[in-house]
């Protein structure tokens, strides 16, 4: 299954429209990532991602270069509210969940995404 194609799907159940989470006013907030640590389709206009890095997860920041608070397994569903240079701060499309792994660099808890229609 492609990488694009799970990404819809995960968009489709998103709780959220991209004007809402663009808005900044509802969405699961979530913190900072390197901007390379995404995967964005750039003909997508409602500007979703999903993270993607050669390892268990992507670190998520309090702020660019701050405190690592968490991070986040590959394909999770977000979208860019703010960008400072190569940093971007993003909220997540679903609702997280804690895997009970901890990321093995940072230190922290390592969270999915929970994306399905309950």
């Amino acid at each position: 299954m492609s990488r694009k194609f799970l990404l819809a799907a995960a968009i489709a159940f998103a709780p959220f429209t991209v004007q809402q989470v663009h808005s900044q006013e509802i969405g699961y907030r979530l913190g900072w990532i390197y901007a390379q640590y995404l995967s964005c389709d750039p003909s997508d206009p409602g500007g979703y991602c999903s993270t993607s890095v050669d390892a268990d997860g992507v670190n998520v920041w309090q702020s660019p270069n701050g405190p690592i608070t968490s991070a986040l397994v590959n394909g999770v569903p977000v979208v860019i509210v703010e960008q400072q240079g190569s940093w971007v701060r993003v909220n997540a499309l679903c609702q997280l969940y804690n895997t009970g792994v901890w990321s093995d660099t940072a230190g922290v808890p390592l969270f999915g995404a929970n994306c399905g229609s309950n």
